[in-house]
């Protein structure tokens, strides 16, 4: 996926402020920066749930502005909430199902592999009880496995780990890695920068709606710019 001078405005305020992105198959990307720094503004606009002013977003070199949430599923590009989003009241299998067929767009299920779904995110025992069932941190686990069963081949993901437990913590980020090194590009917000530097090979940091720096996590680490305005508020 690439985009370049996105401009989206709230009023007065610039949410994004001509800022470029870009993702390549099979990348792992972290989105840091403060609260109101414009990350979910990028999001929104590069999982076409907000239309910018101005500027331009593809993806595999086909235009997407304007295009549905929808329209980018069917292309291969997903989004997992930061608050979890599973349907309660049906079980885990019916869950993988449901995404099979919505991304899809027609009525096609494939069982074997929402059993081996199940198994990759190590909840296939309870493929037949309701999501709401689940703790917290499994229904994330599901969460993920949704955007599998979708068949999305870039997936957005807004903090991943938020309150989760340390182990489940680890459990969602291997099972991140895992679906990473499959070959799905992954691209990542998240306030717990050890999990963003373990996952990513290039991080991205905004600032005010446009990129204040992005580089490997050990340039990140080491940049003056981000040590002052983000990484020492949160280490």
């Amino acid at each position: 996926m690439e985009a370049a001078e996105l401009r989206v405005s709230f009023g007065g305020v610039k949410a994004l402020d001509g800022m470029d992105f870009e993702v390549h198959r099979g990348e792992a990307i972290g989105l840091l920066g403060q609260n109101g720094s414009g990350k979910t503004t990028l999001i929104n606009v590069l999982t076409g749930l907000l239309v910018p002013e101005s500027g331009f977003v593809t993806f595999c070199d086909q235009s997407m502005l304007g295009r549905k949430p929808e329209e980018y599923s069917r292309a291969g590009v997903g989004r997992v909430f930061q608050s979890v989003q599973v349907f309660p009241r049906l079980t885990l299998a019916e869950n993988l199902t449901l995404m099979q067929i919505g991304a899809q767009g027609a009525f096609k299920v494939d069982r074997d592999a929402v059993e081996r779904i199940l198994d990759r995110i190590g909840l296939a025992i309870y493929a037949n009880e309701w999501a709401q069932e689940l703790s917290y941190g499994e229904q994330r686990l599901l969460e993920i496995g949704m955007a599998l069963a979708a068949g999305w081949q870039l997936i957005f993901l807004d903090e991943p780990t938020a309150g989760l437990s340390p182990m489940m913590v680890d459990r969602v980020s291997t099972l991140l890695g895992e679906v990473n090194e499959s070959g799905v590009a992954l691209v990542i917000i998240e306030h717990q920068t050890d999990v963003v530097f373990g996952l990513c090979e290039r991080v991205w940091v905004m600032d005010q709606g446009r990129l204040l720096a992005k580089g490997t996590p050990d340039e990140i680490q080491h940049n003056e710019q981000v040590l002052e305005s983000y990484l020492a508020g949160t280490q």
